[in-house]
């Protein structure tokens, strides 16, 4: 299933985990991060299964 941004693009890609945070918080919530490769914009999907995810609020840039 396809990680749609903000922006409405559909054209988006896995982002690198940064800090401990995201790289073991993050992961127990099962919160993945994304950026959008059309308006660059970073943000959190929840997945769940096999990478389906359910929308979750954008960070803030």
């Amino acid at each position: 299933m396809m990680k749609r941004c903000s922006c409405g693009s559909r054209d988006t890609r896995r982002s690198t985990r940064r800090g401990w945070l995201e790289r073991r918080l993050l992961t127990m919530l099962r919160l993945k991060p994304y950026r959008c490769n059309r308006c660059s914009r970073r943000f959190f999907r929840f997945t769940f299964g096999n990478d389906t995810a359910i929308p979750h609020a954008d960070s803030n840039r």
